[in-house]
């Protein structure tokens, strides 16, 4: 757990490939830990926050993928449709979020997923 906010420090003071490496090697170290999930989808936050959306947006795909029953999902999923749009994939971007949409009808993001 002491990796892990070691993470998140280096991520709210803006350094994010600080922050990536912190979250990697909690990933390494502890597999086990209930924090590696959390940690994974910090690396497709802190790609984002870079604005490397490709990259982000494959993360929150790859984190989906392997925590598909994870409280974070939505959130995961609705970044992942940000990232298609800041890419400029208008197609992408609706199929993202009207599959947001469908998977997620009463998360607190579909109202500004209706409306993006």
């Amino acid at each position: 757990a002491v990796q892990f906010e070691i993470a998140r420090t280096y991520f709210r003071a803006g350094a994010m490939p600080k922050a990536r490496e912190a979250y990697e090697a909690l990933i390494t170290r502890y597999p086990k830990s209930k924090s590696v999930e959390r940690s994974r989808l910090g690396i497709a936050e802190t790609y984002f926050r870079e604005a490397a959306y490709a990259e982000a947006a494959a993360r929150y795909e790859a984190f989906l993928k392997e925590h598909p029953d994870s409280p974070l999902v939505a959130d995961a999923a609705f970044n992942r449709c940000v990232s298609l749009a800041a890419l400029g994939d208008d197609k992408a971007t609706v199929d993202a979020f009207q599959s947001f949409l469908d998977k997620y009808p009463t998360s607190p993001l579909a109202a500004s997923a209706l409306f993006w």
